[in-house]
């Protein structure tokens, strides 16, 4: 080894190191509120766990042209966590279920979490879309979890002390995203 060198050798730890400080996301969203929401979500997310966020989003309706659902599941394997945010008030277009299955078919021996967001517990659908989205991620023995209130318009647009999604919301939706643990689990929190 050179001493004198301007560039000191590396480990293959460091290496890595940079990649530790991303928090990689993949959003697919029903409609404009239901993306905002996710998205200021994740922001919070990766905040709480001092990463850096990089996400790729992609709505309901251009899921329908097959290239672009390619490049979603393809982005969405290497993703972290995998975000899905609907309203619940109507079951997913076929679609987002042929990408949920090619996403779960790439998968190797990657293990990111899924996260469903909703409007309401209350709305028409949640609990069956909930049933289905825990079954297919239950078949991939990915982790799956959940998450819901009454949402505003642009959820972004509070005031910063006003805490829009509890910390026990980011702390509970962290912990399998850094564990990688399996199973299903609901995050419930206030009204947004």
């Amino acid at each position: 080894m050179d001493r004198n060198s301007p560039n000191p050798p590396c480990s293959v730890n460091d290496a890595g190191a940079g990649q530790d400080r991303v928090f990689k996301a993949v959003l697919i969203y029903e409609n404009v509120a239901a993306g905002a929401r996710a998205r200021w979500f994740l922001e919070r997310l990766a905040r709480a766990s001092r990463k850096t966020l990089e996400e790729q989003m992609w709505n309901f309706d251009v899921l329908g042209i097959r290239e672009v659902r390619n490049r979603a599941a393809t982005a969405a394997r290497k993703g972290d966590v995998v975000v899905v945010s609907a309203s619940g008030q109507r079951e997913f277009p076929g679609a987002v279920r042929a990408w949920l299955d090619m996403w779960l078919w790439l998968l190797k021996d990657e293990n990111p979490a899924l996260l469903a967001l909703f409007d309401s517990s209350a709305a028409p659908t949640v609990a069956s879309i909930c049933a289905y989205l825990s079954c297919v991620t239950q078949r991939a023995g990915i982790e799956f979890l959940s998450a819901h209130g009454t949402a505003s318009l642009f959820p972004v647009i509070r005031p910063k002390e006003e805490a829009v999604w509890p910390g026990s919301v980011a702390r509970a939706s962290l912990s399998p995203v850094k564990s990688r643990g399996r199973g299903e689990r609901s995050v419930g929190h206030r009204a947004l």
